[in-house]
Parts: C-alpha cells; structure tokens; sequence
C-alpha cells in the first residue's frame, strides 16, 4: 500500500507536471501566436506606411520633374524670343546704317554741288570785279562816280564771304566724308 501511494504521488507529481508543461506550452504557443500577430500587423502597417510614403515621394517627384520642364520650355521660349528680338534689331541697326549712310553721300554730294556753285560764282564775281576794274580804268577821273571806292570794297567784301563760305564748306565735306569712311569701317 506504500508503494501504491508512493506511485500514486509519483503519478499526481507527474500528472502536475505535465499540466504544469501543457499550461505553460499553450501559453508559449499563445503569446507566439499573438507575437506573430503583432507582427504581422505591425509588418502590414509599415508596408503600407512605406508604400504611402513612396507613392507621396513619386507625387513630389513627378509635381518637380513637371515643373522643371515648365520652367525649361518658359526659358527656350524666352530665350527664342530675346533671339527673334536681337535678329530684328540687328536688322534695324543695319537698315538704319545703310539709310544714313545715303544720306551723308546725299548731303557730301549736295556739299560738292554748292562748293562748286560758290566757285564759279566766285569766278563770275571775280570776272565781274576785274572787268570793273577794267572799265574803271579806262573812265577818265572826272567820269567816276563819287562811291567807286565803296563799290570796289562791296565787291572784296563779298569777295571775301564766299571764301569763307567756300572755306566752311570744303571743312563739312570733309567731316561728311571722314564720317562716311568711319561708318563703312564699322
């Protein structure tokens, strides 16, 4: 009968045991399960978050890339039309050039003209002069009119303006002409 009650503790050690065991297995196995759990949430919610966070970092990525070629096409546009500008008033310079080089060759050639009208009125002048001179000459003293003199220094007067005109002249043709030469050059 010891023996039996021996093996009956041993039995109710051992029974306790293995509840002991099982109780403590299922509670491993229930807290894994759990932890697997939380895992596999804590897993799905950072895919999402990471899956949100790419979507939003593509977003920014293709709002930046959009505007970045906005911002080039306003710049080739711009830069087209400060080129079509520039062609435009390079050809206005040249057009203006070419329309005032014509008219200093206008203005040198109506110079010429009038340097030499003023010469051969000079020249008619001077024959006039001579021949007054002349004629003066050959009057007797008594004959003369009394304001000869002032006649003769009338006459060297203007002798004298169209000189100095024909003098002024000659200088504006030059400066037209130097001026003519500088521009071609340029």
């Amino acid at each position: 009968a010891l023996e039996n009650l021996h093996q009956e503790r041993l039995q109710d050690a051992s029974s306790q045991a293995v509840d002991s065991l099982r109780r403590a297995c299922e509670e491993i196995r229930r807290r894994t399960e759990e932890s697997e759990l939380a895992v596999g949430r804590m897993t799905h919610d950072l895919a999402r978050r990471v899956q949100e966070e790419a979507e939003k970092r593509e977003a920014q990525g293709a709002t930046l890339l959009r505007k970045l070629a906005e911002e080039s096409e306003a710049r080739l546009e711009s830069e087209g039309e400060v080129s079509r500008l520039l062609a435009s008033l390079e050809e206005a310079l040249g057009q203006e050039g070419e329309r005032r080089v014509a008219e200093l060759l206008k203005v040198a050639e109506g110079v010429q003209n009038c340097s030499a009208a003023v010469e051969k009125e000079r020249g008619a002048w001077s024959a006039a002069v001579e021949r007054l001179s002349g004629q003066m000459a050959e009057l007797p003293a008594a004959a003369a009119p009394a304001n000869l003199p002032g006649i003769r220094e009338r006459l060297e007067e203007q002798s004298g303006v169209i000189e100095a005109l024909r003098s002024e002249l000659a200088e504006a043709s030059a400066t037209l002409l130097e001026e003519r030469l500088a521009r071609e050059e340029a």
